[in-house]
């Protein structure tokens, strides 16, 4: 699997590299430029993986196991100070870069000097980050490695770089360990690091310090941690990094197998082949038929604009300008009905969460009533226990059924409102395809495709507490000196309020999140939308007045050109041939 991959994406940096010359050849920049970072994403294929976590939880000595050598600095005392990115080359190599946008090379053995916070204390040296380049399989196909510092040391500082780096990784490992039980500081870092990333992979480190009865007590207990500030279960890798780096430096089977490692590598090795690899194998099949296309219209552009007589296109061009200001007309117009449209599907879905909330409302304490009378006899520690539950669960279930429904009907109400902004916006891009194609016969400027409400997902449920805390602890003492009958009325009888409560929490959660989705699918289409027109709009004009001057040159000149925009065509074709080729392999 991964040997395809790998012959995979060297076939398409290939192509890359080969539309990247010929769009140079083209001579449009704006082309160019964008063919070329299309070429170094699809040659580099990065996928930034974070390690983060307290301090001292052994994160440098995860990494020094998967590079297969002690590389970065370990030890008693919170090292780490610096941000340190790691790719793959052939050899290793270090970058130090520093925040005054200095560079210089060093030797990866001498990289303490920079990293630890003994030889660089409160990165007195004005360090921004430091890059190694090691011959490690993990790194291979863009895999890029982030050590950080630990939070929660004596040094402030770490714990600011430690957060600076979330926003720019893809995914994350985040390390617990088994020598100090799961803290509040992680779990605060966890809530904010949890907003950047679609996947987290759990470990708890040091699993080599407890026995077997230990070790399940504490995996339990991270677990749960874990569980609550993300609100779903987790699965947490118990391993030991020591042990695993041991292992693999002496080759003792045994110790690595003992280490706990191989089940995280596995996961983690499907993980990057199944999920990444496959999402960016056919990103760059569709960015490639997307390129030779991009490609082809240009060149026949020129052609056609070197067969036309240059008042024509003098003309056209002025034409083409008026026209351009229609769009953003056009634009203005559309969006202020969309606004409107938006916020009339919010103010509907808060009406219909209302109308639902009342009658959930009658429905679960029907449920709840019918629960307390079988149950009344229970003693007052177990009975809200109980209750509590059950009215999480019917809570949760109401809403879960709800949302499945309700968001396919958000969909749909979006994409009707989207689908009316976008053929509004395509009224602009034909103006200028009317332009091109009437002395052409080319349309250039491509319609907006179709934008979806976004899948990502913020909602979770929240509930309070499952102890009858409401009474407050004098009043709460006082209750269980009551008869169980009365004790157990007023514990029902809050369970009653408390109906509501958690329904309309929910709720506004809910509404929350669908509004969250909308404003935002809103604001990625009106981003995607000016870009598409920008980019368009320069690029046609800079063509047009590129290719007309050379349609004042002489008339043997203007033959040579046609043919060598002739030659360029037929090695696109070659191309897009190997492309045919390797689709049906």
């Amino acid at each position: 699997m991964l040997k395809q991959f790998n012959v995979l994406v060297k076939e398409y940096a290939d192509m890359a590299d080969e539309l990247t010359a010929l769009a140079e050849k083209v001579e449009n920049p704006a082309l160019f430029h964008s063919f070329r970072r299309q070429r170094e994403k699809i040659k580099h294929t990065e996928f930034h993986v974070v390690v983060i976590g307290q301090f001292k939880r052994g994160k440098s000595t995860l990494i020094n196991y998967f590079l297969g050598n002690d590389i970065l600095p370990t030890g008693v005392i919170p090292i780490t100070s610096i941000i340190t990115r790691i790719r793959y080359a052939a050899s290793p190599k270090a970058a130090i870069h520093y925040k005054d946008h200095r560079s210089t090379e060093t030797d990866i053995r001498q990289i303490h000097e920079y990293i630890s916070e003994q030889k660089n204390p409160e990165n007195s040296k004005n360090v921004d980050i430091i890059e190694l380049y090691y011959p490690s399989d993990i790194l291979k196909n863009g895999v890029v490695l982030i050590d950080t510092p630990g939070i929660g040391s004596v040094h402030k500082h770490n714990t600011e770089e430690a957060y600076r780096y979330l926003p720019e990784a893809d995914a994350a490992i985040f390390l617990t360990s088994s020598d100090a039980p799961v803290g509040e500081l992680e779990m605060e870092f966890l809530e904010d690091a949890k907003e950047y990333f679609h996947k987290i992979f759990f470990l708890q480190n040091k699993i080599d310090y407890l026995n077997p009865e230990e070790k399940d007590e504490s995996i339990a207990f991270s677990r749960e941690m874990i569980s609550k500030v993300l609100a779903s279960d987790v699965k947490l890798y118990p391993i030991s990094a020591k042990q695993a780096y041991e292992g693999k430096q002496t080759g003792n089977t045994n110790l690595l197998e003992q280490s706990g490692m191989k089940a995280f590598e596995e996961d983690l090795e499907i993980f990057l082949l199944k999920d990444k690899g496959k999402y960016l194998l056919a990103s760059y099949e569709e960015k490639l038929y997307g390129m030779t296309k991009e490609l082809e219209e240009n060149i026949d552009f020129k052609r056609a604009v070197l067969n036309s007589p240059v008042e024509t296109l003098e003309q056209q061009l002025n034409l083409f300008k008026d026209k351009v200001k229609d769009t953003a007309r056009l634009k203005k117009e559309a969006l202020a009905l969309v606004e409107a449209d938006l916020n009339e599907i919010i103010g509907d879905l808060e009406v219909q969460i209302k109308d639902f909330r009342a009658v959930q409302a009658l429905q679960i304490k029907g449920r709840l009533e019918d629960i307390f009378e079988r149950n009344k006899e229970m003693s007052g520690k177990d009975l809200p226990k109980l209750l509590n539950q059950e009215l999480e669960n019917l809570v949760e279930e109401a809403y879960t059924h709800w949302d499945k429904r309700q968001i396919e009907n958000l969909k749909q109400a979006y994409r009707g409102i989207i689908l009316r902004f976008t053929d509004k916006l395509n009224q602009g891009i034909n103006l200028i395809n009317e332009i091109t194609y009437a002395v052409f016969k080319l349309r250039l400027a491509q319609p907006i495709g179709e934008f979806d409400l976004i899948d990502k997902d913020t909602f979770y449920f929240k509930f309070g507490s499952s102890s009858p805390a409401f009474l407050g602890p004098r009043l709460r003492d006082f209750l269980f000196l009551m008869p169980k009958k009365w004790r157990n009325k007023i514990i029902f009888s809050d369970m009653m309020r408390r109906v509501d409560e958690e329904l309309e929490k929910n709720g506004n959660n809910l509404k929350w999140d669908y509004a969250s989705k909308i404003r935002d699918s809103k604001y990625i289409f009106e981003r995607a939308y000016q870009g598409h027109i920008d980019d368009t709009v320069a690029n046609i004009q800079g063509i047009i007045q590129k290719t007309m001057e050379l349609r004042n040159q002489k008339k043997e000149n203007i033959q040579a050109q046609l043919l060598y925009y002739e030659q360029l065509r037929d090695g696109l074709a070659s191309i897009r041939t190997r492309m045919e080729n390797l689709k049906e392999a």
